[in-house]
């Protein structure tokens, strides 16, 4: 069978994802029963996996849905829909009001969520747009997915995000499940496509001519080249002008020519340049994160002193190379301003260290962190997530992520985060420390979850009870 680095490859050649070593041994059994299935040798199926047929499509689909997660739901990321519409929408109907048609799509869109978030959000401006063509297209290779998009048919976890009124004026209850207004479902057209492998632009299929795209939380999942790949095909497929949209940091340091940074608070958004702006000299950009402002002299709004945190000493005092001391610069300041209260530039120091390792699960820990303390436990579900998905042996993103779930309604859920940190914790050495808990062992913290399996978990951010000090407490008697 495969050895690591050929299974790596053929992911990476086939569906331009990455492969996580602990990932490995899940592909190598599914490839075998895959070839099992249909009579064919393992040579024989790869061959197979690798073809333009239907049933190499359909491979490749299945493959890529062993390697990624679609969990979505409305208004994802609050404070971006918000910019949308507050600047970006008003912005491309005023440069398109000779032609009245607008054309969007949801790159990557799961169920359907985002697409119909963005149907909701024409709908704010439609007295603006009446008599527009207005034109959503979503896409996805998950076919499952959008079978569920196109029934828009949700259960109550997709609403997480959304506010009652919202939800009564687009839905209308079906049994346990809310189903989506018939206007708004009519105004999204989802259809089937591989953003690795399918061609984009392609006019045949209506995939050409956006004023604005979202492609989120897709290239977290990709090898650097299909990054830039991809981007490049999604900046082709816009026109002069409109807006292209990526998850949070997920195109830093990227090489995306004919495109120009727009800075806003809430994100980072793309726009395509005209012709004659990326036929001049330096039309190519890398994308970088803002400037970094002085921590003496910012002039930024401090939030309330949080708890002091402890950069993870392991991460101190590792010995960094030079391929690696920018990334250790960065995050040692970056958690000196988070304690400091400066979050806003250590979030700008965390994506400088994404863009230099964007496979180190530690700027994301601290980004979901200081989301929580400003109240975005959404955003810092998602970047719990993110590190969980890179370092699945990261305890104290599970022990956090469950607090969030607590906090949310979602018991099941949390119950199970936690469950997995007891199988992190009962595999490891009974006196080793964790980070970034540093003062508790393995044996002390997973001793302290088990008693609280049932029970909310304790996190010391946002008001909850601190968990270092909670753990001190319960086991050392301090």
């Amino acid at each position: 069978m495969l050895i690591f680095r050929e299974l790596a490859a053929l992911v990476h050649g086939t569906v331009g994802l990455r492969l996580r070593e602990q990932d490995a041994d899940a592909i190598r059994t599914w490839i075998s029963q895959r070839a099992a299935e249909y009579g064919l040798a393992i040579a024989s199926y790869l061959k197979q996996l690798r073809e333009g047929s239907h049933q190499g499509r359909f491979e490749r689909e299945q493959l890529t849905l062993r390697l990624t997660t679609g969990e979505t739901y409305f208004n994802r990321d609050q404070a971006l829909f918000a910019l949308l519409s507050r600047e970006l929408i008003p912005m491309l109907i005023h440069s398109r009001s000779d032609q009245r048609k607008l054309k969007i799509w949801s790159a990557g869109c799961s169920t359907g969520e985002e697409a119909y978030t963005l149907g909701m959000l024409m709908d704010e401006h439609a007295t603006l747009l009446a008599g527009w063509d207005v034109e959503i297209i979503a896409t996805d290779i998950n076919s499952e997915a959008l079978s569920i998009a196109r029934r828009g048919i949700y259960r109550d976890w997709s609403f997480r995000s959304m506010d009652n009124l919202q939800r009564q004026k687009y839905f209308r209850p079906n049994g346990r499940h809310w189903e989506i207004d018939e206007g708004l479902r009519q105004r999204v057209r989802f259809q089937h496509l591989d953003l690795f492998s399918d061609p984009v632009p392609n006019l045949s299929v209506g995939v050409a001519g956006f004023d604005l795209i979202l492609c989120r939380n897709v290239f977290i999942y990709m090898q650097p080249d299909a990054v830039s790949s991809i981007s490049s095909k999604l900046s082709s497929a816009l026109v002069d002008g409109g807006f292209f949209v990526a998850g949070h940091g997920e195109l830093l340091g990227h090489n995306l020519p004919g495109l120009r940074t727009r800075v806003y608070p809430e994100a980072v958004i793309l726009q395509k340049k005209n012709r004659a702006e990326a036929c001049a000299r330096h039309s190519d950009l890398v994308v970088a994160a803002p400037k970094i402002k002085s921590a003496v002299h910012s002039k930024e709004l401090k939030s309330p002193k949080p708890l002091a945190r402890r950069m993870p000493e392991k991460m101190v005092h590792s010995r960094a190379d030079d391929s690696q001391a920018d990334f250790q610069k960065w995050m040692i300041e970056a958690w000196a301003c988070a304690n400091r209260g400066q979050s806003g530039i250590a979030n700008d120091l965390c994506n400088l260290a994404t863009a230099e390792k964007p496979l180190d699960p530690w700027p994301y820990y601290l980004k979901a962190q200081l989301a929580q303390e400003s109240g975005d436990d959404s955003y810092a579900r998602e970047m719990l997530d993110r590190v969980i998905y890179l370092d699945d042996s990261h305890v104290a993103a599970y022990i956090e992520l469950a607090s969030i779930l607590d906090h949310e309604g979602n018991a099941i859920r949390a119950r199970r985060v936690r469950r997995a940190a007891c199988r992190v914790l009962s595999k490891m050495d009974s006196n080793e420390r964790i980070r970034p808990y540093e003062s508790s062992t393995a044996a002390e913290m997973l001793a302290f979850i088990e008693l609280h399996l049932d029970q909310p978990s304790v996190v010391g951010l946002t008001g909850k009870v601190d968990y270092r000090h909670e753990i001190a407490h319960r086991v050392h008697g301090t």
